[in-house]
């Protein structure tokens, strides 16, 4: 299990920087859909209210 662990973290550094804007990405998305308001019709959309 260990060894494991060692070689999801090697992934993880050798793929940071994809890593760090892909999160910057999903952070950038949910902050625009915030200020637009149009993260509660999203939300209702994916439960299938919408």
């Amino acid at each position: 299990a260990f060894e494991r662990l060692l070689g999801v973290r090697r992934w993880a550094a050798r793929h940071a920087r994809l890593l760090t804007r892909g999160a910057a990405l999903v952070l950038a998305v949910y902050g625009a859909l915030l200020v637009t308001g149009q993260l509660t019709t999203l939300t209702l959309r994916l439960q299938g209210a919408g």
